[in-house]
């Protein structure tokens, strides 16, 4: 891996990875079995995910992703959203 590549695990989760590489906060939803569609606890993993992006000065620019296939389909209905 590249020297400025950190894996954020305080902030990463099953359903969310957080990367910083340099300057750059990549989140990436890792939900591809539900077209990374967000429930609750994904949802609550980004706030955190932008809440540190917001609070870091030497952050320059957040990159979201989706994993695999699709980028994010939006809520999953089926879950619904309540807070964790």
């Amino acid at each position: 891996l590249p020297s400025n590549f950190r894996m954020s695990s305080h902030l990463s989760t099953d359903t969310l990875t957080v990367e910083r590489r340099g300057n750059v906060l990549l989140v990436t939803i890792n939900r591809p079995d539900n077209m990374n569609a967000l429930d609750s606890k994904t949802a609550n993993a980004m706030d955190a995910a932008w809440a540190h992006f917001e609070s870091d000065p030497d952050l320059c620019v957040a990159v979201l992703a989706g994993a695999g296939k699709a980028f994010c389909a939006g809520f999953d209905l089926k879950a619904g959203l309540t807070k964790q």
